[in-house]
């Protein structure tokens, strides 16, 4: 009997199977320090690029139906510290070809404003002002809920995003109350310009209170995407914070206006520079501003010299934060030992007292011993995708 139920089982699998296409695969990138300095002591870590329990398995299924009507994707990761669901877990219909309705969460990057090169992709310093993803348009529909994709016309795109169940981090078993659905909503609209760009406009909900008064709305986003000159990549965005007055006059660290550009240009097909450009204001006060730039050579096929610098030139902070400039540096040669994967080892430095991977929430960032502090770090990648 166990034998002919098992049979009846792998039949129905395989029967499935010939209607649908189910697909696993991964990206993983963790680094190992095994000498830094934090300015005091000589330490050692292993991390992801982002900070947290180094991220050394994980798994991304997803599966499709045969005519791409209905679909669903998920992520495991599998950190130092234990199994953990991962960024996606989604399952999505497409009604019709102009419309795609998603339910759950993933890690939706289709409107966001990226450019990333250099110490980005190695233990990062965090001395920027904001990332290299996200630098010129927030990641919107990056949340738990529904979420609606609308194409109506070739290069047009709309999306709505609903959140729901969950819109502080808590369990995604809870109800919500719907106003918080809406005032939590994102919502972007982006427009492909043939081979010219792409233009972006989006608001990224946010109900953020200070009491029962003061309100955060949300933030405004603009931005541009230039193609049109092969192998150069140009984008710039601004965002705009939306709030209550004294909202804002509450939070002396509050984001008003942020203006960022970034650029990127293969010269050779082994020689590429970026470089980005970026002014935050906190309030109305005086302006941060933030810079980075970055060169990669190609020596072989298989070998490579990744060289990025970058700082951030503080104006009016908190009280007691100190306003002077921090620096950071990287040099590293990555050796692709796989077409699937590469290896590499590197040399990172930073000033100012920031120390790697210490943007607030992560469990093993290397603080550094005071705000004087020069910290240095060895790092080892191994880097991998199927």
């Amino acid at each position: 009997m166990k034998k002919l139920i098992g049979s009846v089982a792998v039949a129905a699998m395989l029967a499935t199977a010939a209607f649908a296409e189910i697909s696993m695969g991964a990206w993983l990138r963790v680094l190992a320090a095994p000498v830094a300095y934090d300015g005091d002591d000589i330490v050692s870590s292993m991390t992801n690029s982002w900070g947290g329990g180094a991220r050394v398995a994980r798994v991304d299924i997803n599966g499709t139906s045969e005519d791409e009507k209905v679909g669903f994707s998920m992520s495991v990761f599998n950190d130092v510290g234990g199994i953990s669901a991962g960024d996606n877990y989604v399952l999505w219909a497409r009604p019709w070809d102009w419309l795609k309705i998603s339910l759950g969460r993933w890690d939706y990057t289709t409107f966001r404003g990226d450019l990333c090169f250099g110490s980005w992709n190695w233990i990062r310093p965090y001395n920027w002002l904001f990332d290299d993803e996200g630098l010129t348009f927030d990641a919107l529909g990056n949340k738990c809920g529904m979420q609606l994709e609308i194409t109506p016309v070739e290069g047009l795109m709309l999306m709505w995003q609903l959140p729901m169940n969950s819109h502080d981090g808590d369990s995604a078993l809870a109800w919500g109350k719907a106003y918080k659905m809406l005032e939590n909503s994102d919502a972007a609209i982006k427009y492909t310009i043939g081979d010219v760009g792409t233009i972006k406009a989006g608001w990224g909900g946010s109900d953020a209170r200070d009491g029962d008064d003061y309100r955060n709305y949300g933030n405004i986003n603009v931005a541009f995407d230039l193609t049109a000159v092969e192998n150069l990549y140009v984008t710039v965005g601004a965002k705009i914070g939306i709030a209550d007055g004294d909202y804002k006059d509450l939070r002396d660290d509050y984001q008003f206006i942020k203006v960022a550009l970034g650029a990127s240009y293969q010269i050779l097909d082994n020689l590429g520079i970026a470089a980005n450009f970026g002014v935050q204001t906190y309030n109305e006060n005086d302006p941060s501003f933030q810079f980075g730039v970055g060169v990669n050579v190609g020596f072989t096929d298989t070998l490579s010299l990744n060289v990025d610098f970058r700082g951030v030139f503080f104006g009016d902070t908190k009280a007691g934060v100190s306003t002077d400039p921090q620096l950071s540096f990287l040099v590293g040669l990555q050796y692709a030992c796989s077409s699937n994967g590469y290896v590499g080892i590197g040399f990172q430095g930073t000033t100012g007292g920031k120390g790697f991977v210490n943007s607030g929430w992560q469990d093993n960032a290397m603080h550094a011993s005071d705000s004087d502090s020069f910290c240095w770090a060895i790092p080892i990648a191994v880097s991998l995708w199927f």
